[in-house]
């Protein structure tokens, strides 16, 4: 359960990151981890808020 607990954590860390408007060019590639740990316990409304954060870019190129 720990370890549930520190991923979310670091997903929340590059939330607050990404909506300061710093280091872009991670999120092409976390996004996907949050989609992964969002399906695999459940946290639906987590992974909506999340990706409110995105770029019209980084979801065109994704989705």
């Amino acid at each position: 359960m720990m370890s549930i607990l520190n991923k979310f954590k670091s997903i929340l860390e590059i939330k607050v990151t990404m909506k300061n408007g710093f280091m872009k060019e991670k999120y092409d590639l976390e996004h996907r981890v949050l989609d992964k740990f969002a399906k695999c316990v459940q946290i639906r409304h987590a992974k909506i808020q999340y990706i409110t954060y995105f770029t019209p870019q980084v979801l065109s190129q994704n989705h």
